[in-house]
């Protein structure tokens, strides 16, 4: 029992520094994770942002893409028609005529 007179103010006050470090410790954790969390979610929603005006680009592209296929396979059908019309295309080189018919198209 004299171990509680003589060491028990110094063990008080051991504890209570020890819970006022663990307090201090906690509190700055709290606070520098809310911060972090305020950033997180102010990039998140910049890299939304972000992501919503690539998806925007890309519809857009694919559209141009996709007209641009259609345009080919138009032109792709007019060469195959004059192919066809070509009296010489059994011949391996070009005559005039089949020269004549090709620069039309272009």
């Amino acid at each position: 029992m004299v171990w509680v007179v003589r060491y028990g103010p110094t063990l008080i006050a051991a504890l209570a520094a020890g819970g006022l470090l663990w307090w201090a410790y906690s509190w700055a954790w709290e606070k520098g994770y809310d911060a972090r969390s305020v950033e997180i979610v102010e990039d998140t929603r910049k890299l939304n942002a972000e992501l919503d005006r690539l998806e925007k680009k890309h519809r857009e592209l694919t559209r141009v893409y996709e007209a641009m296929l259609d345009r080919n396979d138009a032109l792709q059908s007019e060469l195959d028609d004059a192919a066809r019309q070509d009296p010489d295309a059994d011949r391996p080189a070009f005559g005039p005529d089949s020269v004549q018919r090709l620069n039309q198209i272009r």
